[in-house]
């Protein structure tokens, strides 16, 4: 049973992990000793942008009314342990019964749409109750969820194809020239995007259009427009974006390295509509680049085009999709005095944080920092972080300036820690392996002088080592960041 729920948590799509988190959070709430299907109609409604609670809007069934009816029929399990949530025998058939559907399907990853349906195929579940309660046709909803799934596994069979089609036409300039953020977001090399959800929503209506269809990303350098571009390319990993989206791969170019060695007129008008001309034939890339004000001017020599210049034929005829990233200031004198360039996109502005959103953005990448550091970072240091920042670091901007805060900070304390008993503790263990391992080289060689000396060390590194741990030096506590 284990092996088989972990192979289902693995095949959870980002919101119907979330939503499986937010059915925990529910069951305790009513102090029920089991997450239920009631519970997990809850979690998936609580993921408003998910497709599970879309369908659910469809049949104007929201949050508040499930959770007017649960307070009413709630059931109490006194003496329930509260602190290991367990699946009742319903919730475990619904797990399994969402993931034979995606089988069946052909689908790769289990949506909160797939738990929906898994939920109203049991007609007597609580779930399926309470939303017979509010006249919901389940006959109805579970036709629609089959044909939605139609249609999702019919498109995979199509990006397949595609994809196995353009494995065997390698990428030459964009493997050079570019990284496929999307890739690197299915490796989970990507870290987590926070308190973005409007941004990345904008974006990805901004990429649905017909015409127009290329935002750019204005915002003050720091503020995160990068890591919004990160967040679409994760959505378009897990497939939770719009249907003409899934398949699509993000790459971001490295305008500086086009230009780099371009010595001769053409070298670099051959680069870019190299990049330009892969990115049509694909037809299901994205091109993202950083400060595309670069674009203008870029490459520009007498007698040659410039980027920008280079990209509009394309960008006009709606051939490729580009995400851009400025800030108000250089977008206004680069791109907006390029009346024709500007027309090909659409603004998305993007504000510094809030406080309170910058201390969810730390504490949900805190992880990276820590293991990597190799220290302890409190929610409480990363709120003070987030304060003396604003106080005191006032010609940068959140969360940039407050990641660099607690990076130099974790960096501080593992240097101070090195030295300290802890880093000394660590070298006099190494120390004491190596010593015992030329003792046994010593003795095999029967050079018994030799050995008798590397005992004395050892015998005096052994005092030092006894001395540290009675001193309650221990090598595997972490140094933890304080104030």
């Amino acid at each position: 049973m284990q092996d088989e729920f972990t192979e289902i948590m693995n095949k959870l799509t980002e919101n119907a992990r979330f939503a499986l988190q937010k059915s925990d959070y529910y069951a305790k709430r009513y102090n029920n000793g089991y997450m239920s299907t009631e519970h997990l109609l809850l979690g998936i409604l609580s993921q408003d942008t998910s497709t599970g609670a879309r369908f659910l809007a469809d049949e104007d069934v929201n949050l508040d009314q499930v959770e007017k009816l649960m307070n009413h029929t709630a059931i109490e399990v006194p003496g329930a342990d509260m602190a290991m949530m367990s699946l009742s025998e319903a919730a475990v058939l619904t797990l399994r019964l969402a993931s034979n559907f995606v089988k069946e399907q052909g689908i790769k990853l289990i949506g909160t749409e797939h738990l929906l349906y898994a939920l109203i195929r049991q007609p007597n579940s609580r779930a399926s109750l309470i939303l017979q309660g509010l006249d919901v046709d389940l006959t109805e909803l579970s036709k629609t969820i089959e044909e939605f799934a139609e249609k999702q596994a019919e498109e995979a069979k199509i990006d397949q194809k595609k994809n196995d089609f353009k494995r065997k036409r390698p990428l030459k300039w964009l493997t050079k020239y570019g990284v496929d953020l999307t890739e690197l977001a299915r490796q989970g090399r990507l870290d987590t995007v926070i308190g973005r959800d409007r941004e990345i929503e904008r974006a990805l209506t901004v990429l649905s259009r017909r015409t127009k269809s290329n935002p750019v990303l204005i915002g003050e350098a720091g503020v995160g427009k990068t890591a919004i571009v990160e967040g679409l390319a994760t959505r378009i990993a897990k497939n939770e974006v719009p249907g003409n989206l899934i398949g699509k791969k993000i790459y971001q170019i490295d305008l500086s390295s086009v230009v780099a060695g371009t010595k001769f007129r053409g070298d670099f008008e051959e680069r870019i509509k190299g990049i330009v001309d892969e990115a049509i034939e694909s037809k299901d890339l994205i091109l993202f680049i950083d400060e595309i004000h670069l674009l203008t001017g870029a490459g520009s020599s007498e007698g040659s085009l410039d980027a920008a210049n280079i990209l509009k034929p394309a960008l006009a005829r709606g051939l490729i999709h580009l995400i851009g990233a400025s800030t108000m200031d250089e977008y206004r004198k680069s791109i907006e005095k390029d009346k024709a360039l500007a027309r090909r996109f659409q603004t998305v502005i993007v504000e510094e944080p809030s406080d309170a959103i910058t201390v969810r953005i730390l504490k949900g990448i805190k992880s990276h920092y820590e293991k990597h550091h190799g220290v302890v970072i409190p929610d409480k240091i990363i709120e003070t972080a987030v304060s003396m920042s604003k106080r005191y670091i006032n010609d940068r901007y959140m969360p940039d300036k407050v990641i660099d805060v607690i990076d130099e900070a974790s960096a501080i304390a593992k240097v101070a820690a090195d030295k300290s008993g802890s880093g000394e503790y660590k070298k006099l263990k190494i120390e004491r392996e190596s010593l015992q391992q030329k003792i046994e080289e010593s003795a095999e060689a029967e050079n018994f002088e030799k050995a008798a000396l590397y005992k004395t060390r050892l015998a005096k590194l052994e005092k030092k080592i006894k001395s540290l741990e009675q001193a309650g030096v221990d090598e595997n506590v972490s140094p933890v960041l304080t104030e």
